[in-house]
């Protein structure tokens, strides 16, 4: 895992890191299970799980957006640090990232830090993101690692840039 960190944001004294793994999760399956567990360790939080309604950047879902949320609550059942967030799932349109961390960000208050957490390959296409410049001062983002994903040196010359002044080698 590599936590490239983000947002400027001044840690609440005691704020625990609250983390966000979005995805279609169609359907949800052990990669998906396993990196946010790995996640939830590394980062010592919860990971929610964040199901996209329409996602902006891929194909739609085959499966609807009840079904793939039955079938992360049975994915989840007996987890400890996985949890399910909905939010995506009750709004109409797209599922962007921007929205959703606004959102999160006015729900927590400035003092609390946030984590979106993406896969390299997700990560590398950032830049085609709606309003994905303001991802960075709204949380950070946790990029997993992905075989074959782009590294640095793949990624668009506006996404270096952006991380150049942000990334964090290690969670502390």
């Amino acid at each position: 895992m590599n936590p490239a960190s983000a947002g400027v944001q001044s840690r609440a004294p005691g704020a625990r890191l609250l983390a966000w793994f979005g995805g279609t999760f169609d359907p949800v399956h052990f990669g998906h299970l396993r990196a946010a567990e790995e996640a939830a360790m590394a980062l010592d939080t919860e990971v929610r799980l964040l199901p996209a309604q329409t996602p902006a950047h891929r194909p739609q879902p085959q499966a609807s957006a009840s079904q793939r949320l039955e079938l992360l609550r049975l994915a989840l059942a007996g987890q400890q640090s996985l949890l399910l967030d909905e939010r995506e799932l009750h709004r109409d349109g797209p599922s962007y990232s921007a929205d959703t961390l606004t959102e999160l960000r006015a729900e927590f208050g400035a003092g609390t830090p946030l984590a979106l957490i993406i896969g390299a390959d997700a990560f590398a296409g950032l830049t085609g993101w709606h309003r994905w410049r303001e991802l960075f001062d709204l949380a950070h983002l946790v990029v997993l690692d992905r075989p074959g994903a782009a590294g640095p040196d793949g990624w668009p010359q506006a996404l270096r840039q952006q991380v150049a002044a942000r990334r964090a080698e290690s969670v502390q």
